[in-house]
């Protein structure tokens, strides 16, 4: 048994924590459900619930 040496070069790890920041998550302030939207690209922006029977909108910013 012993230590095997490689020259493999890993990607930088930056590159994953980059696209895990595309997606916010959001809470309904009505029925509480929490949904993952994409990341807003405006300051004030409108989120409407996904739940069928909710239907609430919650205006965000501003």
């Amino acid at each position: 048994m012993g230590w095997t040496v490689t020259q493999q070069i890993l990607d930088p790890y930056e590159d994953l924590e980059a696209q895990e920041a595309e997606v916010v998550t959001h809470q309904c302030s009505m029925c509480g459900s929490i949904m993952q939207i994409p990341q807003p690209k405006r300051e004030r922006y409108k989120v409407i619930c996904a739940y069928s029977e909710c239907g609430h909108e919650d205006v965000i910013g501003g």
